[in-house]
């Protein structure tokens, strides 16, 4: 089917005498996606073909491979390549999804310090329920405290998939001191509801909004360290002079240094050993 395609732009090119200019445009639009994804190969093929392989992640236009030595992409006919090029969704963002938002704010409350607004809704003409979380356990003189991405507002939406946003870490707060910087986080299921206060008639009753008071725990105190999050990828790094670590729930890795070779795989080092690991699993290799 290709073979006649080629053949008959060919064909067109020398009958119409096509300028190089609209050659090139001609290629880009009609020729180029057949040889990239021409003959889609399959996982079997693909450990035929390469040596040593140990894992596979299918993607939407390609592969990520891992083999003993090295990890790479390759488009979906087995070919290599350096970086696979965008792709369009399946689906397109809906207006009428679930939405989380999240907002650090300072309160006016003696006890706490700073406070979660935390809304909850569906589409953009529902009603939204709010969480307020008074935070309790943050460090005394500390400037300011934020999200993992140094922002002071999380959001999240049933249409973040679709641009490939993993749910993220609104529980986990990072504090600030001078240069210094620690982690902290927040169990949920923990939170003690306040009081409610008492309205007198004639007050401005807020609708669908409740109170609590929750406790932060240290995962990791101040220090020199950096903090990073990336949404694609869902998983939190810890980096300083000598080491970086990554925190996955159910067990961190520590290595001495580490280098992104895919989206899933990066190159780790660690005693004198050179490995993989596949950060979507949090499975290591070679080391």
């Amino acid at each position: 089917m290709f073979t006649e395609l080629l053949k008959n732009v060919t064909q067109n090119i020398t009958r119409l005498k096509m300028s190089k200019q609209n050659l090139k445009i001609l290629i880009i639009i009609f020729i180029l996606p057949h040889t990239l994804y021409a003959q889609e190969i399959s996982i079997k093929e693909l450990k035929q073909k390469f040596k040593n392989v140990n894992k596979i992640h299918k993607l939407k236009n390609g592969y990520e491979i891992l083999t003993n030595t090295e990890a790479f992409y390759t488009f979906t006919n087995g070919n290599k390549v350096s970086k696979l090029p965008a792709f369009e969704p399946d689906a397109y963002p809906c207006g009428e999804v679930y939405r989380e938002d999240y907002k650090i704010k300072k309160s006016n409350k003696k006890l706490f310090k700073y406070k979660i607004d935390h809304k909850e809704s569906f589409g953009y003409s529902a009603d939204s329920f709010l969480k307020v979380y008074y935070l309790k356990g943050i460090p005394k003189n500390i400037d300011s405290i934020s999200f993992l991405d140094g922002e002071k507002r999380y959001s999240w939406s049933e249409n973040s998939i679709f641009f490939g946003k993993k749910k993220g870490y609104p529980n986990k707060i990072i504090v600030y001191n001078n240069n210094k910087i620690g982690l902290y986080s927040y169990d949920i299921n923990k939170k003690q509801k306040l009081p409610e206060k008492k309205y007198r008639k004639g007050d401005l009753i807020p609708m669908l909004e409740e109170k609590f008071h929750i406790k932060l725990v240290e995962e990791l105190p101040l220090s020199d360290i950096q903090i990073k999050y990336d949404d694609q990828e869902g998983v939190i790094k810890v980096v300083n002079k000598n080491s970086i670590q990554f925190l996955f729930d159910n067990k961190p890795r520590l290595y001495e240094k580490s280098e992104k070779i895919t989206h899933s795989f990066y190159k780790v080092y660690k005693d004198d050993k050179v490995g993989f690991i596949d950060i979507s699993e949090n499975k290591e290799y070679g080391l």
